[in-house]
């Protein structure tokens, strides 16, 4: 929308990315960074901190052309795997007008609180589900 070229765009994106994963690497210092792959070209990012509490999802982000396709679903579902394992909850923030917080109520996600534009939800494995997982962390 703005009237850039394809290398000032470029330029943008990569120091608002770079600007983006510094804040999250010294917010977030035990958190990991994983890029998400489909066929092995890169399709999102997630960044997750694995706290001794919860596993607390920091950003889940797919490129608009994977997007609705079941992708985050199953990065999600994998991540309520673990949690279950471990007997921990899935916290996240959404913004309050993001469609992906159907997503979350679709995986029992419940909203805690909002907190300015963004929702506080959490997800909480049913006691059978958690004496019976077995850990499939993220590689």
């Amino acid at each position: 929308m703005l009237p850039w070229t394809e290398a000032q765009a470029t330029s943008f994106l990569r120091m608002q990315f770079t600007a983006q994963h510094d804040y999250y690497q010294a917010q977030f210092t035990g958190a990991s960074f994983d890029i998400i792959e489909l066929s092995g070209n890169p399709i999102g990012r997630l960044y997750i901190d694995r706290r001794t509490d919860a596993l607390c999802v920091i950003d889940l982000a797919l490129l608009p052309e994977y997007r609705n396709q079941g992708i985050g679903t199953a990065v999600l579902e994998t991540l309520l795997q673990e949690a279950a394992a471990l007997g921990r909850p899935v916290r996240l923030h959404v913004e309050t007008f993001n469609p992906a917080q159907s997503l979350y109520r679709r995986l029992g996600f419940i909203a805690l609180e909002t907190q300015g534009i963004h929702v506080l939800m959490e997800w909480r494995a049913p006691a059978a589900i958690q004496r019976n997982a077995v850990p499939a962390p993220l590689s």
